[in-house]
């Protein structure tokens, strides 16, 4: 059995790399896009047309990889929120997306999302301090064919934040980028500071649709930054073992990252793994698993000792259905257990139920626990002023620090000082209700949302996007 902290052996991580090489370059992949296939049949990709299969010689691959840049930012409306990405950089943290309901912070009952909860669910992220960017939710309450470019405009109107959208069609990520670019005061033809990046997935096992490559490339030609998406399930869409799926993952994500830089040498990219569990009991895509965080810890070590790209991976998650003990237990190691391997990126605070769900009460929680994993990950400072040698042989035996100057200049900058975790005594727990973690967070969820103001968006820029969206809806 090898100890996971072996994989950072690079043997190890050589044997997932080449065991990735010889899927793409034996089997390769299926991409269901004749046009694509033909452009990639003329570069010298070889191609199968009956069977719509592209393999992948190792030479393309390497090439894409040295083309990837390795250092880029990601924008929000406010200049204050630019995440900047590079191999040994900070991490940075994230909601949630994808869901179509909420657990009514009220109610706690499950509701299908409008652009009204929509609206208000993004505000609260924008107030929470320790979520640093925003994945797209689905409202209910608008047409099919252009709810993402609804999503868009409504989600950017109530953040500062950057946000990351999984657009319908190659179509709609037009509209998409009309809207960015105006918001932006950008060009189209080459996003200088994009405030929104792509999430683009592959199926598996190894197949690209029409949409999805179309997307892929079309993303590139704008320079807009792309999230690549594997998401196997272990034992139904890939083997049941880790270190199987880990190769399956990892020859997706390079397949997806080569015909990529191969149409758009140079644009942003993001190697976004999402390794589930087929849950052999129940049938459903399991999000709790530990395992999920054991494959997410070797691909974070593969792609930042050789690939040298950024990487996001899920983080908290659960299979709990509310706000509860199991929530919390797998959330917390499934955060804790791979941060420590230092990802670029760590999704999926606010979720429930496999990700189906968001609820705004985890979200506050989400948000301490970030909080925490950031004190965390900071680690110890060793210095002449922290080790306090002369402090204490001044201070001898039997005193006390509590008055000492060192205290008082430490403390904040030492300890994370939450305002949130209850560390009160009995008596006065109990005089103010007995108030658990939910009671806690629901009433910042009231106070955010009485209080805060998302930075506004220009009158003149909201008309334009909602003629832009009035065309979309015509046309999509």
């Amino acid at each position: 059995m090898l100890p996971l902290y072996e994989f950072t052996d690079k043997k190890y991580l050589e044997r997932i790399h080449e065991g990735s090489i010889e899927i793409l370059e034996e089997s390769g992949i299926r991409i269901l896009n004749d046009d694509v296939l033909g452009k990639l049949y003329d570069a010298g990709f070889p191609v199968d047309f009956e069977e719509k299969k592209v393999k992948i010689p190792s030479a393309f691959i390497l090439r894409a990889l040295e083309t990837c840049p390795k250092e880029f930012s990601l924008f929000g409306r406010k200049a204050e929120n630019q995440i900047l990405l590079k191999a040994d950089g900070n991490i940075f943290t994230r909601s949630t997306g994808g869901p179509e309901f909420i657990l009514n912070p009220e109610t706690q009952q499950k509701e299908p999302l409008t652009l009204a909860s929509v609206a208000n669910y993004t505000k609260l992220i924008d107030a929470l301090p320790n979520i640093k960017y925003v994945k797209n939710i689905w409202p209910n309450d608008v047409p099919f064919n252009v709810r993402d470019v609804h999503t868009v405009f409504i989600m950017l109107k109530n953040t500062g934040k950057h946000l990351i959208v999984q657009p319908y069609s190659a179509a709609s990520l037009d509209y998409i980028v009309d809207i960015i670019s105006l918001i932006s005061d950008d060009n189209r033809r080459s996003i200088k500071k994009p405030l929104v990046s792509f999430y683009i997935s592959i199926t598996s096992p190894l197949q690209f649709d029409k949409e999805s490559i179309e997307m892929l490339i079309k993303a590139g030609e704008c320079r807009i930054p792309i999230l690549m998406n594997s998401t196997p399930l272990a034992g139904g869409t890939c083997p049941v073992t880790i270190a199987g799926m880990v190769v399956l993952i990892n020859a997706e994500i390079l397949a997806g990252i080569t015909i990529h830089q191969h149409f758009n040498p140079g644009s942003p990219i993001i190697y976004t793994p999402r390794p589930y569990i087929f849950d052999m009991n129940t049938g459903i895509c399991a999000h709790g698993y530990i395992e999920n965080s054991l494959a997410s810890i070797i691909l974070v070590h593969l792609v930042k000792s050789m690939y040298k790209i950024p990487i996001e991976i899920l983080g908290p998650a659960t299979d709990s259905k509310t706000v509860n003990l199991q929530s919390i237990l797998e959330r917390v190691f499934l955060t804790f257990v791979p941060c420590f391997a230092y990802p670029n990126l760590i999704a999926g605070a606010g979720n429930l139920e496999s990700s189906s769900l968001v609820s705004p009460i985890q979200l506050i929680i989400d948000n301490e626990i970030f909080g925490i994993m950031y004190r965390a990950i900071h680690g110890v400072e060793v210095s002449d002023n922290t080790l306090a040698v002369d402090l204490i042989k001044e201070m001898g035996s039997g005193a006390s620090y509590l008055q000492s100057d060192h205290t008082f200049l430490n403390f904040r900058k030492e300890l994370y000082l939450s305002n949130f975790l209850d560390r009160e005594f009995r008596e006065i727990w109990e005089s103010k209700g007995e108030r658990d973690l939910t009671d806690t967070a629901l009433s910042i969820y009231k106070k955010i949302m009485a209080s805060h103001e998302p930075p506004p968006l220009e009158h003149d820029k909201e008309v334009e996007i909602t003629k832009l969206i009035k065309c979309a809806e015509k046309e999509l």
